[in-house]
């Protein structure tokens, strides 16, 4: 009772959203009990207690994770993550991203295999950067003041000096994430996520400074998406045009690059929008 009643004690201090709190334990339970079906699809190849350590193994993960949750949301309302901490810590998981490059699966160094154990940085780096860019966004300008008293040269000073840390240096640190990733990594897709994470986190913060960077950045992105759609060939390789081919395609090739789509589409008619209950399902003994 007395441990209920800290945690209840620790939500009131920090001034958490609880119902954020709520989704992300449902999701996180629900995940597990759907991960633990489905590895019972493949028992009768990975052993018959395939399935309890799978499902062991992803709540130590669970575990794991919430309580970084609690300890950052903690932390980051306290402010008590400095800056220096937020950037030793990009340069870590930057630093992770690259050591990828010493382990391939499939066709990508994305990976960091630790004997039966896979870790991936970029999910690290996701966390670091929505810290990191809503410190920059939410934070730095209004600590960064321009008095109409100052001379015309301190103030042109101020005006850049605010620019490059509010702008022009996050603007950097999400392109250079982007390019390890692609580059790097060869994971276009985990850069791509991060890119319009940190577009998200930009066009959310409410600070007035940002509205007329707001302008630029949604004509810079809408250019960005241009030269995306008539270059593609050059920053897609032949396995991504696959997928979209596949995604606009769905009939085509149904025993090769669409056999996971058609199975998907069996599954849907068997089960129907609820499906067919909970661990009556066929499609995970070997199909999907």
């Amino acid at each position: 009772m007395n441990f209920i009643k800290k945690i209840q004690m620790m939500f009131k201090r920090t001034g958490t959203d609880k119902t954020i709190y709520a989704c992300t334990i449902f999701l996180a339970l629900f995940g597990i009990v759907m991960i633990g079906d489905a590895s019972v699809g493949m028992s009768a190849s990975e052993g018959s207690d395939f399935a309890t350590k799978n499902l062991l193994k992803q709540c130590l993960f669970v575990i794991v994770g919430l309580g970084f949750m609690f300890l950052f949301a903690r932390a980051y309302k306290t402010r008590r993550i400095s800056e220096t901490l937020m950037l030793v810590t990009y340069g870590v998981c930057i630093l992770m991203m690259l050591t990828c490059i010493m382990w391939t699966i499939n066709n990508s160094h994305a990976w960091i295999k630790i004997g039966p154990f896979t870790i991936q940085p970029v999910e690290f780096m996701k966390l670091t950067l929505i810290i990191l860019l809503s410190y920059i966004f939410g934070v730095l300008p209004d600590q960064i003041r321009i008095s109409p008293r100052l001379s015309k040269e301190k103030r042109n000073k101020l005006i850049w000096r605010k620019a490059v840390v509010c702008v022009f240096f996050p603007a950097f640190l999400v392109v250079f994430a982007f390019l390890i990733c692609w580059k790097v990594q060869k994971d276009m897709g985990s850069g791509l996520i991060l890119f319009v994470m940190a577009i998200c986190l930009f066009f959310a913060t409410p600070s007035q400074y940002y509205r007329p960077f707001k302008i630029i950045g949604l004509i810079g992105v809408l250019f960005l998406v241009l030269i995306f759609i008539l270059f593609h060939n050059f920053f897609l390789k032949s396995h991504q045009m696959a997928r979209i081919s596949s995604w606009l395609n769905p009939l085509k090739d149904i025993y090769g690059t669409n056999y996971q789509i058609i199975n998907g589409f069996v599954g849907y008619t068997n089960g129907g929008l609820i499906g067919r209950g909970f661990g009556n399902s066929i499609m995970k003994f070997g199909y999907i």
